[in-house]
């Protein structure tokens, strides 16, 4: 079974131009790690399902989830709010 890892290496190893077919969550997480993880399995991997989890079943839920979250004074709007 192909996992994250292996999913962002194949999409890597493409042509510009012809780099379809990643989804934009495991793009964009990768690219959040600091280049020298970017060849770790393992945290690629971990960073892809830490994500999955934040966005929860219903999947990405982009600014109006954060709004609701802070109105309804959670954790990181505490910390951050």
């Amino acid at each position: 079974m192909t996992d994250a890892f292996d999913r962002w290496i194949e999409w890597t190893k493409k042509p510009p131009g012809q780099r379809t077919g990643l989804p934009s969550e495991i793009h964009a997480t990768v690219r959040s790690l600091p280049r020298e993880h970017r060849a770790d399995r393992q945290k690629v991997n971990a960073a892809v399902e830490h994500r999955a989890e934040l966005d929860g079943p219903e999947g990405r839920r982009g600014f109006t989830s954060t709004t609701t979250r802070m109105e309804r004074g959670g954790t990181w709007a505490k910390r951050n709010g």
